[in-house]
């Protein structure tokens, strides 16, 4: 359970003492603190119920006081101003991107950002990753107390949305990826609940034009540590997070400019390798395949620092 509870600080035993000032002096104890690491780790996911957004946080939320939010994210127009994609590649992928004819795409789901409402891509593949990966690691931790059914709830609410923000031609390759809903430039200018939001909120996709390798990739292990999560339990739902992963890394893969995802997270979530990102995938892919060609792709960025 220490270990899992990797989200908690805990407090020094010994006294602190502030600096002494004319006015007064204040020393302050640890040593009676409460040291429980079993709360930790339940308290250190409650994070994500509050981050949570769309059409389905009612049903998936803990807290009472969250609930559906941005639910006009289902009906994100489908052009050039409302997303980062040209009208000529929109025209050439209508068919994949919006295969009911409503002019619209459906990125609702998923989870804001640490306390603003933009849903950036770098933060949630990895927290995704890195959720799923504690459970991995830890999964008896989490049984052993009663915390597994609250991640696995977390852990599907990520990766479906990485799913449904992946669009799969009929071959099954991915055509595009929407790795960010809003800009963070009018998101902090506001300060409000986001169910109370009705601020504009741009779709950001990567494409083979903008190929933000890093996003893909990221959301690629997410996925891929989500079958090795569920593999046992709900195989089928875990051969469609499989699907999802290999077609991502695909993607990442194929597209000869590799590139991060510089369109969009402007200066909040800049990055400036993608490869560790890419790496961090095809370990995972290997995992779940044992297909030695995910670990040749890896090996020539391996050493990159």
């Amino acid at each position: 359970v220490k270990a899992a509870a990797v989200s908690a600080v805990v407090l020094a035993s010994s006294a602190v003492v502030f600096p002494a000032s004319d006015s007064f002096t204040q020393t302050v104890n640890a040593a009676g603190a409460e040291i429980n690491y079993a709360k930790a780790l339940q308290y250190s996911m409650y994070f994500y119920d509050a981050n949570m957004c769309g059409t389905e946080v009612s049903e998936n939320t803990q807290y009472t006081w969250r609930s559906d939010c941005h639910t006009y994210d289902a009906k994100l127009p489908l052009d050039s101003e409302n997303t980062n994609m040209t009208d000529s590649f929109i025209k050439a992928n209508l068919d994949v991107l919006d295969p009911d004819g409503d002019g619209c795409v459906d990125v609702a789901g998923g989870y804001h950002d640490a306390g603003d409402h933009v849903k950036f891509g770098m933060p949630e593949g990895y927290s995704g990753a890195a959720v799923g990966w504690g459970y991995y690691e830890f999964r008896d931790a989490y049984e052993a107390t009663g915390q597994d059914d609250h991640d696995e709830t977390i852990l599907r609410y990520f990766n479906d949305y990485f799913m449904k923000c992946t669009y799969l031609d009929d071959s099954g390759k991915a055509i595009a990826f929407c790795y960010q809903v809003g800009d963070g430039d009018i998101d902090h200018a506001y300060w409000n609940a986001p169910e109370a939001d009705e601020m504009f909120r741009r779709g950001w996709f990567a494409t083979k034009e903008l190929p933000s390798t890093d996003c893909v990739s990221a959301a690629a292990a997410s996925l891929a540590v989500n079958y090795m999560n569920f593999k046992d339990e709900d195989p089928e739902y875990a051969e469609e997070n499989l699907r999802y992963a290999k077609a991502l890394f695909d993607f990442a893969e194929k597209t000869e400019e590799k590139s991060c995802n510089d369109d969009g997270p402007k200066v909040y979530y800049s990055s400036s390798k993608w490869e560790d990102d890419y790496c961090w995938a095809a370990a995972w892919l290997f995992l779940c395949t044992e297909d030695a060609s995910y670990l040749e792709t890896a090996a020539p960025y391996l050493d990159y620092y």
